[in-house]
């Protein structure tokens, strides 16, 4: 059924990046093709299923010539899913950037980061900023004509790399910190 479909839909990423590929001007169903422009290890009879499961997810639909195009619908993220699929999908994205970093020439992709320190309660503004870029982004690629010769990921991440303090550790860390400075005030060899 339906939330079979997007059960599998969500956990088999080239099911998304297919779904793209069809908006490409040389599009071929033929699953051999599609394997071949993927560059990824996947069959031939799983494009055969992936094509079926975005068709009955009506992510696909085929006009009066029977070739594929894309539908305009948007798929729901059944409560389920957002667990363990989307993670999946995720980290197989995330693995597919590093796959890039070795295989792609730097003028065909853009790998950069930025490590900054902050205070979680300003992480609510950075995910609106990073919402809003990436609003922006669809924004302007549909402001294009549809003239693609590629797909392309696009990932965003924040994420914490060391271990986020509470605020109670801050209070008393900051609480040690005055003690010691003025412990060490009090005991200065300067002192007269």
């Amino acid at each position: 059924g339906l939330k079979k479909d997007q059960l599998e839909y969500y956990s088999k990423p080239y099911y998304v990046v297919i779904r793209e590929m069809v908006a490409l001007p040389d599009f071929k169903e033929d699953p051999a093709w599609i394997v071949n422009q993927l560059g990824v290890m996947i069959k031939p009879q799983e494009v055969g299923k992936a094509i079926g499961v975005l068709l009955r997810l009506n992510l696909l639909v085929r006009n009066e010539q029977g070739k594929l195009t894309q539908n305009d619908v948007t798929v729901e993220t059944p409560q389920e899913v957002e667990s363990l699929q989307v993670f999946c999908y995720h980290r197989d994205m995330m693995n597919m950037a590093k796959v890039s970093l070795v295989k792609d020439n730097s003028s065909l992709r853009d790998i950069s980061s930025l490590t900054v320190p902050i205070d979680t309660k300003q992480l609510p503004q950075i995910k609106k900023m990073v919402d809003r870029f990436r609003q922006e982004l669809v924004e302007y690629l549909n402001t294009l004509p549809a003239d693609y010769n590629s797909v392309y990921q696009v990932n965003l991440q924040v994420f914490p790399i060391t271990k986020v303090r509470s605020e109670k550790k801050k209070e008393n860390n900051i609480k040690s910190i005055r003690e010691n400075l003025h412990e060490a005030n009090n005991t200065s060899k300067y002192q007269h």
